[in-house]
């Protein structure tokens, strides 16, 4: 959600550098999650070529130690992929989207790199299954390796609800 809060408009980049015009299906200030559209129509025969359907994994099975890769677009420079562990499990935090939240949302900690653009990039696991969605980092002069992600498991009914109703009901 904090990458598109404030946008006027929405586009989608792909892997061979094209890009389309997203529509936003539904937002989720709460947990910080947002769903954007792409029509099909709009995409070319050869992006659709190198789509691949990610597989959902179980974030509440990830163990700390296993190994973990963040996929963003990292400071705008295009598709990156970084590498790392879970640091921890269940850690809550306050970003400045859910501090004035009801409930604050538990994160997957990661030392892989999260650099500003990864927000809402894939974190998977090593049978590269999507686990969290890369939220945030935690930086300063005497901080290093702090990324969070959304556990899946929570992203991803409120993904669904978004995708169907456009917003998240009680």
């Amino acid at each position: 959600y904090h990458v598109i809060q404030n946008a006027d408009t929405l586009s989608a980049s792909f892997i061979d550098n094209s890009v389309c015009e997203a529509n936003l299906k539904g937002t989720d200030p709460d947990n910080d999650l947002a769903v954007i559209a792409v029509p099909l129509s709009n995409i070319s025969e050869s992006t659709m070529g190198q789509i691949k359907v990610a597989t959902i994994g179980d974030s509440a099975a990830l163990k700390v130690g296993e190994q973990v890769v963040a996929i963003g677009n990292a400071l705008g420079y295009g598709q990156s992929v970084t590498t790392g562990i879970v640091s921890a499990t269940n850690r809550t935090i306050t970003t400045s989207v859910t501090e004035n939240a009801e409930t604050v949302p538990s994160y997957i900690q990661t030392n892989a790199a999260v650099n500003p653009g990864n927000s809402g990039g894939g974190l998977f696991d090593a049978q590269a299954r999507l686990v969290g969605v890369v939220n945030s980092k935690s930086s300063g002069s005497d901080v290093e390796g702090l990324g969070f992600a959304i556990p899946i498991d929570t992203a991803r009914p409120v993904i669904e609800q978004l995708i169907t109703q456009g917003y998240v009901s009680g």
